[in-house]
């Protein structure tokens, strides 16, 4: 868990632990009940800022694909996604996996001049 998400909810833990057992609880500090959250939340607020509509799960692959072109390492993406192997992770994100050199190859061929493999 990435540590901004970590203190957001131990902040959260703060505050909700006052009120009842979970960290997002209805008013009757029960557990959020999904598709009221899609409805009463998720979707007006997509609405106010002028983005169209996604089902809250595409979160998850916004999360992928921003670690992956950031040059996360792939093994780590998945562990995070909880993909059993990264070859799932990488089938599915490949296309967004940056070319930092922009030469494809030449690193190799460089680094093959200079003895570094």
């Amino acid at each position: 868990m990435l540590p901004p998400v970590r203190e957001a909810l131990a902040a959260q833990k703060a505050l909700s632990w006052l009120l009842g057992a979970y960290v997002f609880g209805d008013g009757q500090q029960r557990p959020v009940h999904q598709e009221l959250f899609r409805m009463k939340v998720w979707e007006p607020v997509l609405k106010r800022l002028g983005i169209r509509y996604r089902p809250p799960y595409q979160m998850r692959h916004t999360f992928a694909t921003l670690a992956v072109s950031a040059g996360e390492n792939i093994n780590w993406v998945a562990r995070m996604l909880g993909h059993k192997s990264p070859v799932v992770t990488l089938e599915r994100y490949n296309r967004f996996v940056p070319n930092l050199t922009r030469a494809d190859g030449r690193s190799l061929v460089a680094a093959g001049r200079t003895g570094e493999i």
